[in-house]
């Protein structure tokens, strides 16, 4: 697994468990600690995410509300960001670009939904 596809379930796992430990991610990966130290401390470039060093500790996300996210690939990410610095699209090239629209209306009418049903 690549580590971008590790941080994506990381954040998965905080968002249905609330919280967990580093030894935890470790061992369910087949990583090492410091790898999940390092995925965690890329995560919390982006996300709310509070660390808890005692006894018990872990990681948790603070307010996932909050953290609702859209997700992207690489690619579509790309993608958009070259179409910054086109004039025109070709037939290809708006079908693409339709598609990643839909998918980020998708997204964000899933994570309303899911933010409406929790209030």
């Amino acid at each position: 697994m690549k580590p971008s596809e590790r941080r994506e379930t990381i954040i998965d796992i905080l968002y249905n468990r609330g919280k967990v430990q580093a030894k935890e991610l470790s061992a369910e990966f087949g990583v090492s600690r410091k790898a999940i130290y390092r995925d965690m401390d890329y995560l919390c470039k982006f996300y709310h995410i509070e660390r808890t060093r005692a006894r018990g500790g872990g990681y948790r996300l603070v307010n996932p509300r909050i953290n609702s996210r859209v997700v992207l690939s690489k690619e579509e990410m790309d993608f958009l960001g070259m179409l910054g610095e086109r004039a025109e699209l070709d037939e290809t090239e708006r079908i693409r670009l339709k598609l990643i629209m839909k998918k980020l209306s998708d997204q964000a009418r899933m994570i309303m939904a899911k933010e409406e049903s929790s209030e």
